[in-house]
């Protein structure tokens, strides 16, 4: 199967980053710009679109190592889970999923918008649609939620594995060692997903709740993993700093009540 999610540099004529990152950028090219011409270690003139290019991705890093600082002095029960995780070595799909929550604060953002966002981490995001993770239309992101995603069909994926179709395809996914290559966001999405019971890790068998959370964390190799539970804790904190003040029966307000049942009721505890 070929790479089916090959990443591809943005344009730099997609200039910009969302507002709440403007504070943060507006510094960085002043700097730049107070210091220019710019030279590398060998003298060598750095080109401005390059230097514009790092101040994205900076701007996009410091607010990753934000979110664990904000984690930490809130106080809120999560951090005990993050020592010696670092959000910066993450995969930069899951930083896209958290800075996404971060910036937008919901599940939906203009096409603009988000490909300012993904600026920041030199993603794709047409690579989300074609993950399953992201709907558009009329110009309009939309993120599903654990619920709504086929999570069979985005391990499949990633694995770089054929996607069959009845039966024989169903049998093949073996639901308790799902794995998410290169990708912890997702990860954590199926676990979500898992304990919400409604189908979402794949297909409606798939056993929902507690001891089905455990038994994939047991088999997958994710319980053996300190970054994918740092993943989740980050995961946890966006989707209720986000989404716990929605009304009861809101899809996303139950993404968020599953998450924390997940978290205290396996996870936190959790020793592998």
């Amino acid at each position: 199967m070929s790479q089916p999610f090959v990443r591809t540099k943005p344009s730099f004529l997609e200039a910009g980053l969302p507002c709440a990152s403007l504070s943060a950028l507006g510094p960085a090219i002043g700097e730049v710009a107070r210091n220019w011409p710019v030279t590398d270690f060998a003298g060598r003139e750095v080109d401005l679109a390059d230097a514009l290019e790092q101040s994205y991705r900076s701007v996009g890093q410091w607010r990753l190592t934000e979110l664990l600082r904000e984690m930490s002095a809130k106080a809120l029960g999560l951090a005990e889970r993050c020592d010696g995780f670092s959000a910066e070595a993450v995969d930069r799909d899951s930083q896209a999923l958290w800075l996404w929550l971060d910036t937008f604060e919901g599940e939906q953002a203009g096409s603009d918008e988000v490909r300012k966002l993904a600026k920041s981490l030199n993603v794709d995001p047409d690579d989300f649609q074609r993950m399953g993770l992201v709907d558009s239309e009329k110009e309009v992101f939309t993120l599903k939620a654990p619920q709504e995603t086929d999570l069979r069909l985005l391990s499949l994926r990633l694995k770089g594995e054929s996607v069959g179709r009845g039966r024989a395809a169903r049998a093949a996914d073996v639901w308790e060692e799902r794995t998410f290559p290169n990708f912890l966001g997702a990860a954590v999405w199926n676990a979500v997903g898992l304990m919400s019971g409604d189908g979402a890790a794949g297909h409606s068998k798939t056993p929902a709740g507690p001891e089905a959370l455990r038994r994939w964390l047991g088999e997958s190799g994710y319980g053996q993993q300190r970054d994918f539970f740092g993943a989740f804790a980050v995961t946890l904190y966006l989707l209720e700093r986000v989404f716990q003040d929605r009304r009861e029966g809101n899809l996303w307000h139950d993404t968020a009540r599953h998450a924390r049942r997940a978290w205290d009721l396996v996870i936190k505890d959790w020793r592998g």
